[in-house]
């Protein structure tokens, strides 16, 4: 059926129908057949797209005032679509900026992270130089103390010693074989 049968069918323009059908072609051929159809700017319909365009219609829509109303329709819903879109573009955008400001925050916190583990290093280095410097000392203090130790043992010894000789008669120490 061409679009002057298929408008007189409905009982409306040719204009009309047409630009029904322009705007409606996704759901006229909705199950991947085609069933309308423009070859060099003229429609082809089969009755299947008859009977959709009723069935989007209302059921044998006769008037071209329904399928103005019908297209106004459309029109308003494709508008609510398209600020619909609008609004999800924008929220798409400022969550992509948040993802952006987060990432650059998050490399700004790694960098800081990394320094921080630098330093964290140095400082467990320098703990274990301390470390081994106070092992170190404690090790000459032991052996300080324990020389001085054993300085004072010989130092006691020799006064022992001394004090032996002290209390020796005079005759021992001037003749020290004689009883």
């Amino acid at each position: 059926m061409n679009l002057q049968e298929a408008a007189a069918h409905f009982h409306i323009t040719t204009d009309s129908l047409e630009e029904f059908t322009r705007k409606n072609l996704d759901r006229i051929n909705r199950d991947g057949e085609i069933h309308a159809l423009e070859i060099q700017g003229q429609w082809a319909y089969d009755g299947t797209a008859i009977d959709i365009i009723e069935e989007l219609k209302g059921l044998h829509v006769d008037t071209a005032e329904e399928i103005a109303t019908a297209a106004n329709s459309s029109e308003k819903k494709a508008e609510s679509l398209q600020a619909q879109l609008t609004t999800a573009l924008a929220e798409m955008t400022q969550t992509a900026l948040a993802l952006v400001d987060a990432e650059r925050r998050n490399s700004a916190q790694q960098a800081e992270l990394a320094t921080l583990r630098e330093r964290t290093k140095i400082q467990a280095e320098q703990i274990a130089k301390l470390e081994a410097t106070k092992a170190r000392l404690e090790k000459q203090a032991l052996e300080s103390i324990q020389y001085q130790a054993d300085l004072k043992a010989e130092r006691a010894l020799l006064q022992e010693k001394i004090n032996r000789e002290r209390n020796k008669p005079w005759w021992k120490r001037i003749f020290p074989g004689s009883s």
